[in-house]
């Protein structure tokens, strides 16, 4: 019989068992990646057709918002009412200087532009059948008008007309001029990826933003190139197309303006936009050529003693991020094979220990950039409301002579309403920072006594009825701290406010068992105004205040669900009359009980 070395066998059965698998997967994972990494390149660059559209009305709903704010000043109407020409070009430099605005003039009821900045020629005229003049002194509201070229700059601009009235009265309209050139700037060359390919179209398939600086001057027409009649359509979507401008097939992005009937595209020439699956294709290629390779010269340098240990260990490594991997290594060995097995053996459990870091690290980071935003968010939208509303009392107060002496006590009291809001975010902030950030040490805390302080302690607005029932019951004892006292203070305080001339709040304790341990429950239900069923999962998000009719800064439902989640337990909120919002709405707390153990 002919001698064949068991070696030899070895190494052909594991050069065969290595390549053929390679070959298998590498050419199906090949075909399956292909398709995938093609769409998701038409997933990103519909997505950023998307992100320029959101941006490009966010833009302009910004800039027509800041208008907005400048046409309701008491001093620019009382102006322009006056006929205060100098006052009105002060306003008109500040906003040209403070806004994407290159100029901006106001027009009277007329129709003739009174004042202008910087094109003093412009006053004067009458612009009475201009639409961004005519549609806001006729509808009193703002108007944007489509991208056209400038016959003042010879640049695609837009207009935006604001209404000023006095008295529920249109007496003017100020205007505002976007240079579309800037504009293009800041969106091709700060926000996009292959900036060359991405341009905005009018209403009429003319292109108001584009790379190509000839293509903006003229607003040449793409009217009739195919994404650009999707999208003004109002469609969104991708397609491959041919392009009869540059006359080569692209990969067409497309998502409207919506709000101003424009387009974004994002057409790549297809060799561009698919050169990554080209990439990936051979790199592929490569990858399974090496492996084939690798795998001849390891069948060739391993014997049979080596092959099912080794394979044991491939075996091992497979399960290392997950699962029981020792059983596949041979650690029991006393020779080198043994010695390989216990070292990767250690460096797995070293590298799942570094693995937990991690992951407790990026999960610690987390949530200080959360906390972060959260501080930031507060300071930058309830305190600074609160500040301009202070602020807006006080310059009313020292500029109009005219108030009289209950009107200047109305002002002064709502100056300090809004600095005793503030003072109370702050209280809310130092709450939270305290409830998320310190080690709290537990006690035992009877939330029955926190109901009852509660309801000794909730507001009775002057005019307003408020009915509080609840039965006493001792023993509700839970481990937490004195602040847990806040959770039924708030939604106390905010039955009370969030509720007409009479309310009536009832709050009914019980007990629950969940996965065998106890629960004590508080229902809170009042007949307030109620919460539209899409606004209850969004309730005790940051800044969320539902429709309701009151006022409210955001914080409380806040720290009410950090509070009882710290302490183990759950809110959730229902119809006080089930299927009816509007007849008022129920709190429902649970928290563990003082004896049962919970995570």
């Amino acid at each position: 019989m002919r001698y064949i070395s068991i070696k030899l066998q070895a190494m052909i059965l594991l050069l065969i068992l290595l390549t053929l698998p390679i070959i298998s997967v590498g050419t199906i994972s090949s075909i399956y990646y292909r398709d995938q990494i093609r769409q998701d390149i038409w997933d990103t660059n519909l997505a950023q057709a998307k992100a320029i559209s959101i941006l490009t009305s966010n833009y302009v709903g910004s800039a027509t918002v800041y208008l907005e704010s400048q046409s309701v000043r008491p001093s620019v109407i009382r102006a322009l009412d006056d006929g205060d020409i100098a006052y009105l070009n002060e306003v008109l430099e500040f906003i040209r200087q403070t806004s994407p605005f290159y100029a901006a003039y106001i027009i009277d009821d007329n129709g003739t532009i009174v004042a202008s900045y910087p094109f003093s020629d412009l006053v004067g005229k009458n612009y009475s059948e201009k639409p961004h003049v005519l549609n806001p002194l006729k509808t009193g509201s703002s108007y944007v008008t489509d991208a056209s070229i400038s016959p003042i700059v010879n640049k695609p601009t837009i207009y935006i007309g604001v209404p000023i009235k006095k008295d529920d009265k249109t007496i003017g309209v100020i205007v505002g001029t976007i240079d579309l050139t800037e504009y293009s700037a800041f969106v091709l060359e700060s926000q996009t990826r292959n900036r060359e390919y991405t341009y905005l179209v009018n209403r009429t398939g003319h292109i108001f933003v584009h790379y190509n600086k000839g293509y903006m001057d003229t607003m040449k027409n793409y009217s009739y190139v195919p994404g650009v009649r999707n999208v003004l359509r109002g469609e969104e979507g991708v397609i491959e197309q041919y392009n009869p401008v540059e006359n080569d097939i692209r990969l067409a992005a497309y998502s409207p303006v919506s709000k101003y009937g424009w387009g974004v595209v994002v057409a790549l020439p297809v060799d561009i936009a698919y050169q990554p699956i080209t990439e990936t294709t051979n790199a592929f290629i490569i990858f399974i050529l090496f492996l084939i390779l690798l795998s001849s010269v390891i069948a060739y340098l391993i014997g049979k003693y080596f092959v099912d240990p080794i394979i044991k260990m491939a075996r091992a490594t497979i399960k290392m991020p997950r699962g029981d991997y020792r059983k596949y290594l041979p650690i029991e060995r006393n020779d080198e094979i043994g010695e390989l097995a216990r070292s990767m053996d250690a460096m797995a459990q070293e590298i799942r220990t570094d693995q937990e870091k991690i992951v407790n690290a990026k999960n610690h980071a987390e949530d200080e950039r959360n906390r972060a935003e959260l501080y930031l968010d507060i300071m930058g939208h309830d305190i600074n409301n609160l500040n301009q509303t202070t602020l807006n009392s006080l310059e009313l107060l020292r500029e109009d002579e005219t108030l009289t002496d209950e009107q200047r006590k109305k002002l002064m009291d709502n100056a300090i309403a809004s600095i005793q809001g503030s003072a109370g975010i702050i209280d809310n902030v130092r709450k939270i920072q305290r409830i998320t950030s310190e080690k709290l040490e537990l006690e035992i805390v009877d939330i029955n006594k926190m109901i009852l302080s509660c309801i000794d302690e909730a507001p009775h607005p002057p005019g307003k009825k408020v009915a509080i029932h609840y039965t006493p019951h001792e023993g509700l004892y839970v481990r937490g701290i004195s602040l847990l006292k806040e959770v039924f203070c708030n939604i106390i305080d905010n039955s009370v406010k969030y509720s007409g001339d009479e309310v009536d709040i009832n709050i009914v304790t019980g007990e629950k068992y969940i996965n065998s341990k106890l629960f004590y429950t508080v229902t809170i239900s009042d007949t307030g105004y109620g919460i539209p069923d899409d606004v209850k999962p969004k309730l005790f998000r940051r800044f969320q205040r539902g429709t309701t009719k009151a006022h409210g800064k955001g914080l409380g439902l806040y720290i009410v669900r950090t509070l009882v989640e710290r302490f183990g337990g759950s809110v959730e909120i229902r119809d006080r009359v089930p299927g009816d919002h509007k007849k008022g709405v129920s709190f429902i707390i649970s928290l563990p009980a003082a004896d049962e153990e919970y995570g």
